[in-house]
């Protein structure tokens, strides 16, 4: 295991310090807190790192930060923002187009 650089997260005002870990082989994963993890989803580097799954979201407080839209899924916040930064400090990352903004509904869903 690896720890990354320190993020700080404004609306907590907390640092968290990211901790990057590997398997052999897949195992059982799971939330530890739901209140804090609403899924837990397993997807590859290669699609994460595709410039076709790359977005920005635009959150209702006029926020814009990095997303991704992956197996139906649209990972933003502090978990876009990990990987956005794992991607580009691995040299993984790919030109994509920036400009595409994805509104972010918070609306909960009936």
């Amino acid at each position: 295991m690896r720890s990354l650089p320190d993020l700080y997260l404004p609306p907590s005002g907390l640092t968290v310090t990211p901790v990057l870990g590997y398997w052999c082989r897949p195992v059982p994963v799971q939330a530890m807190d739901p209140a804090e993890v609403q899924s837990v989803h397993r997807v590859h580097i290669a699609e994460l790192a595709d410039p076709a799954h790359r977005c920005r979201v635009l959150h209702p407080s006029g926020f814009i930060g990095p997303a991704f839209e992956v197996q139906g899924l649209l990972v933003w916040g502090f978990t876009a923002g990990l990987i956005s930064g794992l991607l580009d400090r691995l040299g993984w990352a790919r030109p994509w187009d920036e400009s595409r903004i994805v509104p972010l509904d918070l609306e909960p869903e009936e």
